[in-house]
């Protein structure tokens, strides 16, 4: 593990808020995990840990060891007479993950095309948009307890998911997220019966469903490359006013399992 002082943080966050770390290292396996536990006590600062940076504000001194989540990876794990089950690493880009599950003949996830952040990051909010969200199509998780210092698993009834809520963002310190395996049906229907994708009928394709809820997504939020935004703003606004280590004229970041 590499630990690089002083990060420029800039570019890891979709506000493209000017920020610094004091530490920063890459996760690309489970291992770094409890080598930056052991640094962040070594050196006396929180470990926080950041995906794709679309649901944080942050300070403009971030005083922690911060790990970039990079654990790459997608496959189909298994095929069952009703589903494909289907992986991906928790530093995979959450948009490229659905748009290649979709050029691997597995729909499902079409309606949530488009939303900034990491697959790591999708169960923590349990996304949603268009009348799907994440727990809709989830199956399982890995994730390393760092109270414990372990490997675990949950599956769907033991992550607590609610609207937009789920166990890991109501105890954001413990759980690092590793991969999130998910079960696409074979038996694929359309949802179309959000506001704006109705007119797309019984007999769509769900490449044309992606499409429309991109074409939507883009009416109404710029594109966070060319101007910065948040992806959303109902709840994610409202964690970035309220968040514990916010202190009035300063930004701050959310821990441990960022977007």
């Amino acid at each position: 593990m590499i630990l690089t002082p002083d990060f420029d943080l800039t570019r890891e966050n979709t506000l493209g808020l000017k920020s610094t770390a004091r530490l920063v290292a890459r996760i690309e396996d489970a291992s770094v995990i409890s080598a930056l536990l052991d640094a962040s006590e070594r050196h006396g600062l929180p470990l926080r840990i950041l995906g794709g940076g679309s649901n944080v504000v942050l300070r403009e001194s971030v005083e922690a060891v911060v790990g970039l989540m990079r654990i790459a990876g997608r496959r189909l794990v298994e095929q069952t007479a009703t589903h494909n089950i289907v992986e991906a690493g928790a530093g995979e880009n959450w948009h490229d993950f659905v748009a290649w599950t979709l050029r691997s003949g597995f729909p499902g996830l079409e309606n949530l095309a488009g939303i900034p952040g990491t697959v790591g990051a999708a169960p923590v909010q349990n996304i949603g948009a268009y009348g799907v969200q994440l727990s809709d199509y989830f199956l399982s998780l890995t994730a390393f307890d760092t109270r414990e210092r372990k490997l675990c698993e949950f599956d769907r009834d033991s992550c607590g998911f609610g609207y937009r809520n789920s166990r890991f963002k109501s105890d954001p310190e413990r759980y690092v997220i590793l991969s999130v395996t998910l079960e696409l049906p074979k038996c694929w229907k359309p949802d179309c019966g959000y506001a704006g994708l109705g007119r797309l009928g019984a007999d769509t394709t769900a490449d044309k469903v992606m499409a429309h809820v991109l074409a939507l997504r883009g009416a109404k939020l710029p594109d966070w490359r060319r101007l910065g935004n948040a992806g959303s703003f109902f709840t994610t606004l409202w964690s970035a006013l309220h968040m514990p280590i916010a202190s009035k004229g300063r930004r701050a970041i959310r821990s441990p399992t960022a977007a």
